[in-house]
């Protein structure tokens, strides 16, 4: 959870009735009843990656991340290299690793770092 701030507004103390496992069965049914009031959406992280690949490989990696459902940022030339960066969920990217290099014959690289939140599709 992102963002969440808690008051105690007012609690009172009886000798007979009140104890600590009290205070917390207390808190934590208060905290339940405050999310379900919330109306919380499922986040998930978001990545942006850049992919160093051969460019006589790459159709077949610019295939795969479009399957992926990345959405491309931008494209560059350097040389023999084709420069991809593309902003994806980090689900989409499972076992990314394995598969460029099967694409790229142990040739392409990729780096990621994580650009953000977004809600989960449904």
């Amino acid at each position: 959870m992102d963002d969440v701030c808690v008051d105690l507004c007012e609690a009172s103390f009886d000798k007979i009735d009140a104890s600590a496992e009290a205070f917390r069965t207390a808190g934590a049914m208060a905290f339940q009843d405050g999310v379900k009031k919330a109306k919380p959406v499922l986040l998930e992280p978001v990545i942006c990656v850049e992919i160093d690949v051969p460019e006589d490989l790459a159709r077949d990696v610019l295939e795969d991340l479009a399957r992926r459902d990345t959405e491309p940022q931008s494209e560059d030339v350097r040389g023999s290299t084709r420069v991809v960066r593309v902003r994806a969920r980090m689900s989409q990217m499972l076992g990314y690793a394995t598969v460029l290099r099967e694409q790229t014959n142990g040739r392409g690289a990729y780096s990621m770092h994580l650009d953000g939140y977004q809600r989960v599709k449904r």
